[in-house]
């Protein structure tokens, strides 16, 4: 794979790891779930060529416990 290639994939991981990590602040159930709404469709739109559909699926489950998570202490 190329540079740019590999670059792309590792920023769009990052930007989805750092906005899962943000759900734990979210101040109420409605922005929360935004919050899993947008990363949802970064995960279906951006990252739809930059990763496999097993890689996906962990993504969406990690965004998923988060969301669990949060509700839980919300």
């Amino acid at each position: 794979m190329n540079s740019e290639f590999e670059k792309a994939r590792a920023d769009e991981l990052e930007a989805v790891e750092e906005a899962i990590d943000a759900m734990s602040d979210a101040p109420d159930l409605d922005s929360l779930w935004e919050q899993q709404r947008v990363i949802r469709d970064r995960l279906l739109n951006a990252l739809s060529t930059l990763i496999d559909d097993e890689e996906h699926d962990d993504w969406m489950d990690r965004s998923n416990a988060a969301t669990r998570r949060r509700e839980r202490e919300l």
